[in-house]
């Protein structure tokens, strides 16, 4: 489990915005505090989380993942997952967070399921990516 710390709303809850502009005004104000505590107790800031979620964001424009796509994310409570889908929101793409603990078959079948258009993994997946995309 990821544990988010420092939460106030700065706003009234009746004003709306995108959440990766929340998460941007966030870190621009603060980016030396923590915006994760990881199952390891390592904490991450702000600004930490933000570079590596740009650095995502990144490589998913240069394969051509835009606005409204969806990206499937498969993996663990790390500051990796966390970034994969902080990258995926901030491009505008809608983050398909999947249940890694799911056996293989399901796991495929919502892969398929979700019309993602790329997949962020952790390595220990790429036997039922691989699978997925052969049956394609």
């Amino acid at each position: 489990m990821i544990v988010l710390k420092n939460h106030r709303m700065s706003r009234p809850a009746t004003e709306q915005m995108p959440l990766r502009q929340l998460f941007f005004e966030r870190v621009q104000g603060a980016p030396e505090k923590t915006a994760l505590v990881l199952p390891d107790g390592t904490e991450v800031s702000r600004g930490e989380l933000w570079e590596q979620a740009c650095r995502v964001r990144a490589y998913l424009e240069s394969k051509g993942v835009g606005p409204r796509d969806r990206v499937a994310l498969i993996g663990v409570s790390t500051i990796s997952f966390s970034a994969a889908i902080w990258g995926t929101l901030s491009l505008g793409a809608t983050a398909v967070p999947l249940n890694y603990r799911l056996p293989e078959e399901e796991l495929a079948w919502l892969i398929g399921d979700a019309g993602a258009k790329a997949i962020l993994s952790d390595k220990r997946y790429l036997d039922v990516l691989e699978k997925e995309v052969k049956a394609e």
